[in-house]
């Protein structure tokens, strides 16, 4: 058994999920239990009472713990996702997963592998990113042949100072 903390405000929901070896309501409650005890995962909802999960998540990573953290929560929007990703969340499952998604996604969050719902991976195709115009075009083709920045400056007559 993958030792746990579950930091989720709904009751309903913790008691969806009691196999876990502690659980907090909130994100001092958490912060103060992984003060005291180790544990091989956290499994963290981004909607507590008394603190944004993100900003949890960031005070766990500022305290040097290392351990993994999946974050399960209602907020799908890519941007919310990536961000959990840059504070320091291992994985990333929406609460509407399957329980054998979200057995999937603690077993790898806690073996050291990143996991994220396959409905919130993005790919990112050329036609969602914004065209270039031909000077930039030119400029980047350039740059990639080694031309130095303050040269590329030079050559369009700015100043690099």
């Amino acid at each position: 058994m993958i030792a746990t903390l579950l930091v989720e405000d709904q009751h309903l929901l913790r008691q969806g999920l009691k196999q876990v070896q502690a659980e907090a309501q909130s994100a001092f409650e958490a912060l103060s239990l992984l003060q005291r005890q180790r544990f091989d995962a956290v499994v963290m909802d981004l909607s507590l009472p008394d603190q944004d999960g993100l900003e949890c998540i960031e005070a766990v990573r500022a305290s040097d713990c290392p351990v993994p953290i999946l974050v399960v929560t209602m907020h799908q929007s890519p941007q919310v996702v990536q961000r959990a990703r840059q504070v320091g969340a291992n994985g990333y499952v929406l609460k509407s997963a399957s329980r054998q998604e979200l057995r999937s996604a603690l077993r790898a969050v806690a073996q050291g592998e990143t996991y994220v719902q396959a409905c919130l991976r993005q790919t990112e195709s050329p036609s969602t990113l914004p065209a270039l115009s031909r000077s930039e075009r030119q400029l980047l083709q350039r740059f990639q042949q080694g031309v130095s920045g303050p040269d590329l400056a030079a050559a369009r007559g700015l100043s690099t100072a």
